[in-house]
């Protein structure tokens, strides 16, 4: 199989033009529930539920301070985030959720397309969400679940220095501290 590079990023929280931004809007709401009628066991919510979602849900989502949506895309001429989210297919999504008192970062909602997979987007992506924790805070606590019988997801979070730290249920709890 291939490895075409791949370049990640955060989406932006607002656009200038509004036409960009409700087709941003329209892309990271496709591509999310695009995620959970693909691999519906990776999540903890449902196609059905995030369907019935208002689009001031999915505004709200990207919008959110405490939120980074990171994309991944393959490498392009594309200058900046606006222009790679709506003119290039995502590869791949996760959302870095910053704790309240700073200290911590969930990372949430990891998906990596079908056809993308085994190709080092999934450690990119990583790689991004820990790039703009780094912004946030030195130190920082990343903390992930993850289904106890995903094996593949389970290597690659270890592989980027994720250990387990809970076991007592279908799910796995892994962190990693940020490099200082």
């Amino acid at each position: 199989m291939t490895r075409r590079p791949c370049r990640t990023f955060a989406l932006p929280r607002q656009c200038a033009s509004a036409p960009a931004w409700t087709a941003l809007i329209d892309k990271f709401r496709a591509f999310r529930l695009e995620a959970l009628r693909t691999s519906p066991t990776a999540f903890t919510s449902s196609l059905e539920r995030e369907q019935a979602f208002g689009r001031d849900v999915w505004e709200e989502r990207l919008r959110n301070p405490g939120a980074t949506i990171v994309v991944a895309v393959e490498e392009g001429v594309e200058t900046d985030a606006v222009d790679a989210a709506l003119q290039s297919e995502w590869l791949g999504m996760a959302a870095l959720i910053a704790a309240q008192d700073g200290a911590a970062a969930w990372l949430n909602g990891v998906f990596v397309t079908p056809a993308a997979r085994h190709r080092g987007v999934g450690s990119a992506l990583l790689k991004g969400c820990l790039r703009e924790g780094s912004a946030l805070r030195a130190g920082l606590l990343y903390q992930v679940m993850v289904s106890a019988d995903n094996v593949a997801a389970i290597k690659l979070y270890e592989k980027a220095g994720f250990v387990i730290c809970d076991d007592e249920s279908e799910s796995l709890r892994m962190e990693r501290v940020a490099e200082c």
